[in-house]
This record gives C-alpha cells, structure tokens and sequence, in this order.
C-alpha cells in the first residue's frame, strides 16, 4: 500500500471538477489547471518518502546505471480516461529542479552501503 502511496510515474487521477451551466470551457480548463497543479505539487513531494521507504533496501551494482522513477506530472479525467498535461507557463522556469534532485536522492538512498546487504 505504501508502494502504491509513493508512486510517482502514473497519471494523477482528476476527479471531475464541478461542472455548472454558467461555467464556460475556458472556465473549465482552469478550474483543471489549477487542481492539477496543486497536486502535482504532492507529486513532486513523493519522493521523499519514497527515499525514506527504500532506504537501503537494493544492493549497489557497480555494472548497472542507477534507476530513477519518472515525475509524472500528467493528470487523468475520470468520465473520459483523457490526460491533461500540466500548464507549465506561469511557473518559473526551474520548478522541477529541487524535485528532481530529491527524486534523485531518494534514487541513491536506495542502494545499501558495502557490507549491509546480504553476503552472497
């Protein structure tokens, strides 16, 4: 279940945003946006705990370049199963840089140090 929780590599699930008459289409796309982008701000904050969930729980290959977990940073309607990209426009131009760092870590905390995994 925690595996599930930390997941960052799928789409986000929308629930459908409260569709009134009087709202217009435009109205609608921002309504998305904007819950899209509040939570993909949890997206972003996943790997963290993901770091602290995998702590040592891989051994270190020196052969094999180090995995990282995409940022999915999609959301996906439920009515209709479309994807939404997010709107990246009005943030800054390095808003992914700090979780991609922390995604990264959370990549190297994975592996365990010499001599702490099991003897092969």
């Amino acid at each position: 279940e925690v595996r599930r929780l930390l997941c960052s590599s799928r789409p986000i699930p929308l629930r459908s945003v409260g569709t009134n008459a009087e709202m217009s289409e435009h109205d609608l796309v921002h309504e998305q946006q904007a819950k899209l982008a509040l939570l993909c701000r949890r997206t972003m904050a996943l790997s963290v705990g993901r770091g602290m969930f995998t702590l040592a729980s891989s051994p270190a290959e020196l052969v094999e370049s180090l995995r990282l977990a995409p940022l999915d940073l999609k959301g996906r309607t439920s009515p209709k199963a479309a994807t939404v990209e997010l709107d990246t426009s009005a943030f800054p131009p390095d808003h992914l840089m700090w979780p991609e760092f922390h995604n990264g870590c959370a990549s190297a905390l994975r592996l365990s140090p010499p001599g702490c995994g099991p003897v092969q």
